[in-house]
């Protein structure tokens, strides 16, 4: 029998706490690794580059259609549930788009078809971290230890950024024969198990709830900030975008460690404005190096880009928990979440709809976000919460 009360727990990292931690790793690796390989994919396929940009732009549209209805779905059902049916759902549509992949000629498959499935990824995953990291992890937590339970599960979403696309290219050189869909799946059959292993206090739900609503979604006074990451974010994923080596991905680690350093110095007072500067510094330098060069332009590229990253989404994460109310948390790490994924899809669409000048729509994409930070610091001034 499930708990009826949340559990006391003075250490943020509990039993509970690890497996949502692992779970969520296992979830947001997998679908990066399908990002990689789907990019790799449609490199070799006889497509014009507006089909390929919108197979992979897809994902971007699913990840908003269940959105509206999260609310309803965790006052509904039991929260756990849903996310665990929502990560099975993920690992069906993973499997299938592999499968389609291997067969796309015998079975005659249209880019449209593609695209559904790429859709229905982004609308599994949507809800599955929707529910997993802005309503789970919260659950499991004291009340004093939830801000720092947000930003653990949004470092682990940058850890995996790396290691996805460094699991493909590894699986691509050592099991060229094996399909990375299988382990993508699996994946994500194991991370519903260990959710299904935390035990969620239960929430009696509320007498009257919305099928459609912005809770647990969206927050709408945040609006010029999601622009920002938004924009940022799909600078990443246009450098994403021109398959960077496994050089590059092990080098993005050690910049993420980097920021991570950088964000405890911020923690314990540091200036936040100047910290974010920084990321974008490091971004507009990644932008501007050449790609493809020797593997020490790849190490510095890919170091800079891990420190531009972890700097500028953390203390993003931080501007959108500080806008929101206290009965807002899980609304505001939504849409940092889905700005986040938006830009990421949005960069990778991008750069295949301009594969002649990638390095030129990175270069833009940072200096649109930079000015949008600029214009968007003001208003947050005028508009925190907290």
């Amino acid at each position: 029998m499930e708990a009826q009360t949340t559990p006391t727990h003075d250490n943020l990292w509990h039993k509970g706490f690890w497996a949502l931690a692992v779970a969520n790793i296992l979830l947001t690796t997998a679908v990066y690794m399908m990002a990689a390989e789907a990019v790799e994919w449609l490199g070799t396929q006889a497509m014009s580059a507006g089909l390929r940009g919108t197979v992979m732009g897809a994902y971007a549209i699913g990840l908003f259609l269940l959105g509206p209805s999260c609310s309803y779905l965790v006052e509904r059902y039991r929260r756990n549930q849903v996310c665990v049916w929502a990560v099975v759902a993920l690992a069906a549509c993973l499997w299938l788009f592999g499968a389609m992949q291997q067969h796309v000629a015998a079975w005659r498959l249209e880019p449209a078809m593609f695209a559904l499935v790429r859709m229905g990824v982004g609308a599994t995953f949507g809800l599955a971290q929707m529910v997993l990291s802005s309503t789970l992890v919260i659950d499991v937590c004291e009340s004093f230890q939830r801000t720092r339970a947000n930003h653990v599960a949004a470092w682990l979403m940058r850890l995996s950024l790396c290691l996805g696309p460094a699991l493909t290219l590894l699986m691509a050189k050592l099991t060229p024969d094996i399909s990375p869909y299988r382990p993508m799946s699996a994946m994500c059959i194991m991370a519903a198990a260990l959710i299904m292993l935390v035990p969620i206090p239960f929430r009696a739900p509320s007498d009257r709830y919305p099928h459609f609503s912005s809770d647990r979604f969206l927050l709408p006074l945040s609006w010029p900030l999601f622009l920002v990451q938004t924009v940022f974010a799909a600078a990443v994923g246009a450098v994403l975008a021109q398959q960077p080596p496994i050089a590059f991905y092990a080098a993005m680690l050690g910049g993420l460690a980097l920021a991570l350093v950088e964000a405890r110095l911020v923690a314990d007072g540091g200036p936040l404005r100047i910290a974010t500067t920084l990321g974008f510094l490091a971004m507009a330098a990644v932008v501007s190096l050449p790609t493809g060069g020797p593997t020490a332009t790849t190490v510095l590229i890919g170091l800079l880009a891990g420190l531009a990253t972890g700097c500028v989404s953390n203390h993003c994460l931080s501007l959108f928990l500080n806008l929101s109310n206290h009965c807002q948390r899980a609304t505001s790490q939504s849409s940092c979440f889905l700005s986040w994924e938006l830009g990421i899809a949005s960069g990778l669409a991008l750069a295949f709809c301009c594969p002649s000048a990638p390095a030129l729509l990175a270069q833009l994409l940072v200096v649109a976000a930079l000015a949008f930070c600029f214009l968007a610091y003001p208003w947050y001034q005028r508009h925190r919460a907290r």
